[in-house]
């Protein structure tokens, strides 16, 4: 696997956005059990190079791009304060899908990386209050 792209950190939140729809979104972040010690649980953890707590995990997908701020209210985010940073970092107005890995950060020498064959794009990672820890 690669190196690990995001370490551990209470109240910190990373965040993608893309084209994968809802197959394809949950596909990617399916635990099909089984996996080796050290080995990936799912796509996204082959991807990121290190293990995720699966419980902070959110994600939206939808079959035809939206607006990045409806795949938020979808997934009923809040504060609005993180949709409005979400909306103010993303590069497009739309997407398909967004995913959040809370209590994370990017690792101090995280590479840039391709996320579900490119159909993902980090981004940032910044501090956010956290909706749960542990």
């Amino acid at each position: 696997m690669p190196n690990p792209f995001h370490a551990l950190e209470d109240h910190h939140v990373i965040v993608w956005i893309g084209d994968l729809n809802r197959e394809e979104l949950r596909a990617y972040l399916d635990e099909p059990g089984g996996a080796a010690y050290g080995e990936p649980i799912s796509a996204l953890g082959r991807d990121l190079g290190d293990w995720y707590d699966h419980d902070f995990i959110w994600a939206e997908a939808s079959d035809t791009a939206i607006t990045i701020t409806e795949l938020c209210r979808q997934n009923q985010m809040e504060p609005d304060e993180l949709i409005e940073e979400i909306v103010r970092r993303s590069p497009r107005a739309e997407a398909n899908c967004i995913l959040l890995l809370w209590n994370a950060k990017l690792a101090d020498d995280a590479a840039p990386r391709l996320f579900a064959v490119g159909k993902l794009q980090c981004i940032g990672a910044w501090e956010q209050e956290a909706p749960l820890t542990d």
